[in-house]
């Protein structure tokens, strides 16, 4: 999955808890840490690990894969439903982007 693709689902508290169901992850919904694999980019593939597992780490490499922590679950569909009517998709995850690389 890819952030355009996340985004679609975090337009709302309720749709991102079925995401997390959608794709088994058995952890709590403010547990959700959003990592991209090899550089935080539009088109990076997205990985979601427990934070409290990966402490949060910045790097991580697991498998031959590295991985950069991109945000919280939680703080990514925060940013989506607050800009979401407003921007494209597209400009959502431009300012995700924009928001973990200064302000984060």
């Amino acid at each position: 999955m890819k952030l355009l693709e996340l985004i679609e689902h975090l337009k709302t508290i309720e749709s991102a808890e079925k995401l997390i169901e959608g794709l088994n992850l058995d952890m709590e919904f403010l547990a959700v840490e959003i990592y991209m694999i090899d550089k935080i980019d539009m088109l990076s593939e997205l990985a979601f690990f427990d934070s409290e597992a990966v402490m949060l780490e910045m790097y991580m490499t697991l498998n031959n894969i590295n991985y950069i922590d991109f945000l919280g679950l939680d703080v990514a569909q925060e940013i989506v439903e607050a800009n979401d009517g407003e921007y494209s998709n597209h400009e959502i995850a431009e300012r995700m982007i924009e928001y973990r690389l200064r302000d984060a």
